[in-house]
């Protein structure tokens, strides 16, 4: 279970959220090396990571699912800390996977 989560509207809809600095450190606990919210802004700024789908008074914000779908990716493609991510194609495929993610999160897919 996710620490930190607030529920918020949207699209009508209640869904749990949670703050970049969750994301930061699901992400050390699943590679096993730190990762700071730094760390993701700077992925975001050079499109590594897709924009924060969710944003709220300048703060991004993150769902379990895309919290986990990013988690699996980056164990998947083997990020390791000073590698370069280019040599992945760990953007490509979490890029695919949260587009996929942020459909149903959304309801686009009914």
């Amino acid at each position: 279970m996710l620490k930190n989560g607030r529920p918020f509207k949207v699209k009508g809809k209640e869904v749990l959220l949670y703050p970049i600095s969750t994301l930061a450190s699901e992400l050390t606990r699943v590679l096993k090396e730190t990762r700071t919210t730094q760390t993701i802004r700077k992925w975001e700024v050079k499109g590594v990571l897709p924009n924060a789908t969710f944003r709220f008074k300048g703060k991004r914000f993150y769902a379990e699912e895309q919290i986990r779908t990013i988690c699996k990716v980056a164990k998947e493609c083997n990020i390791k800390q000073g590698a370069s991510l280019t040599l992945t194609n760990f953007s490509i495929r979490v890029k695919e996977e949260l587009a996929e993610v942020n459909k149903e999160l959304l309801g686009l897919n009914k």
